[in-house]
């Protein structure tokens, strides 16, 4: 991973367009905006691995990163790691947002699908700033709450979905 200095006005826009801080004026996010980093990584690198401490949210700025399930095939005789594939994100998705709301291990690894510039900030920075600003917080949370609300209607849909293939 490699840091850079700011963000950018494209960045800024992204971020303000992001679901978790959909309906937050520029003004109000400057706080986060300065306290988070700008992060890059290489295509393949490794940004979270299942089990790590969940410790910030992340938002993608540019390019793509994958959140996957690692899986080593045990009925082969080779040392491959079979991923399963969840999801790829694109600008403006996040990914670590259970770590603002409950600080145990990730429950997926992410890794940078192709070249990635990522928003990072740290959850201990978010309560700090989101402590001083009720009506912020309360945004991001309601939007976090409809993201997970939305992945589980998906997760529930491919559910019923595989279900009806059986029968």
């Amino acid at each position: 991973m490699h840091l850079t200095d700011s963000l950018t006005p494209a960045d800024e826009i992204t971020l303000e367009n992001s679901i978790v801080f959909k309906g937050i004026s520029l003004d109000d996010l400057q706080p986060f905006f300065n306290a988070g980093q700008v992060q890059i990584y290489q295509a393949e690198q490794a940004i979270l691995s299942l089990g790590d401490k969940g410790e910030g949210l992340y938002i993608v700025l540019e390019g793509k990163a994958e959140v996957f399930i690692p899986h080593r095939d045990f009925n082969k005789n080779s040392n491959n790691d079979l991923n399963v594939s969840l999801e790829l994100l694109k600008p403006g998705i996040c990914f670590g947002e259970y770590s603002l709301i409950d600080p145990k291990k990730v429950s997926a690894s992410v890794s940078a699908f192709t070249k990635a510039r990522l928003f990072y900030l740290s959850s201990e920075d978010f309560y700090r700033i989101a402590d001083a600003h009720m009506r912020v917080e309360n945004i991001i949370y309601k939007n976090i709450l409809k993201l997970l609300i939305a992945r589980c209607r998906e997760a529930n849909q491919e559910l019923e979905n595989d279900a009806f293939l059986i029968y």
